[in-house]
């Protein structure tokens, strides 16, 4: 995409309707690839839905991507740069809630979901987080995300997601889960070198 094209897109979005603002706005947060049942959950609203999808389509803004076996359909935006366009439109408590509530949707199917989309899960809802009602919940997705994120090699990701559990009060849950936190914190912390800081998490889970 020339710069151009992304220009003119970019000095039209005041010209998109909200229904189309919206939809992209959601999709934005999704990131640049998004599945449109996904969407259409989040949009909430069956009636706008598909024409808000078409006009979108027809605008320029996203195009289809592919459609698997099951005939579910994925979408994607023309350009990275236009995707941070429309999330740039977000901010603050707004932006907030729409991560909230692709995090719940994508938690209500999560026995279905890979361990990729487990941690875009988690993600979602870390952003969202003042909405989350049980915080020690999201306190073991983050423990869960932690865990699977270190068997990938991830091990900042995996480090990130464990002092994020800590936060969430998960640590005072029980005598097991909180040996298995320290132990869990103080490898994530071995493996990005921070030796001092590990042992300490090692001696505290011996205690």
């Amino acid at each position: 995409i020339s710069d151009n094209v992304f220009d003119m897109l970019s000095n039209n979005i005041d010209a998109l309707s909200p229904n189309v603002r919206n939809l992209l706005c959601i999709a934005s947060c999704m990131g640049n690839t998004f599945s449109d049942t996904l969407l259409r959950k989040v949009y909430n609203d069956d009636e706008q839905f598909d024409k808000s999808l078409a006009m979108a389509l027809s605008s320029g803004w996203i195009v289809l991507d592919h459609t698997n076996e099951l005939d579910e359909k994925s979408y994607r935006f023309l350009h990275d740069k236009m995707q941070h366009a429309i999330h740039n439109l977000l901010l603050g408590k707004v932006l907030n809630k729409v991560h909230y509530k692709i995090g719940c949707y994508q938690e209500q199917s999560r026995e279905e979901l890979d361990r990729q989309h487990l941690l875009e899960c988690v993600n979602h809802l870390n952003i969202g987080v003042a909405y989350v009602r049980d915080k020690k919940f999201l306190g073991k997705l983050n423990l869960d995300a932690s865990i699977y994120a270190k068997k990938s090699g991830d091990f900042e990701n995996a480090l990130k997601y464990i002092k994020k559990s800590m936060e969430l009060g998960l640590l005072n849950h029980s005598v097991e889960t909180t040996v298995l936190i320290l132990k869990q914190r103080a490898e994530c912390e071995h493996l990005c070198n921070h030796s001092d800081v590990a042992i300490e998490y090692y001696e505290k889970a011996l205690e």
